[in-house]
């Protein structure tokens, strides 16, 4: 990752915040989108980055169903857990939020990610 990186990530994370006080759920979605798409270039796993992009395009339907301000705040909590390991420089710490992000992701739309 590079600082490049960590400003993009911080920059999307304080639109997420913005939109996600606002209750624009579309805005929302766009600046997630660019949230979890710098992270996934910010691992350097090119595999990464285009299976965030097909899970993406499954997901963001439903994102917008689902999404309520409370999800949104509390998925812009977990991007900042996320954002901390990064500029850390931390890759046990952002696999860890990672997991825990992506397993609350699943209990929102009624999966079992234990």
């Amino acid at each position: 990752r590079t600082q490049a990186h960590v400003a993009a990530l911080r920059e999307a994370l304080d639109d997420c915040r913005r939109h996600a006080e606002s209750g624009d759920v579309a805005a929302f979605i766009e600046a997630d989108t660019r949230f979890h798409r710098i992270a996934a270039e910010a691992a350097g796993n090119t595999v990464l980055t285009e299976l965030y992009e097909v899970l993406r395009k499954s997901l963001e339907p439903a994102l917008r169903v689902v999404a309520d301000v409370v999800e949104l705040q509390r998925a812009n909590d977990r991007h900042e857990v996320l954002l901390d390991a990064i500029a850390d420089g931390d890759p046990d710490a952002a696999v860890a939020a990672t997991r825990t992000h992506l397993a609350e992701t699943v209990a929102l739309f009624g999966g079992d990610a234990g």
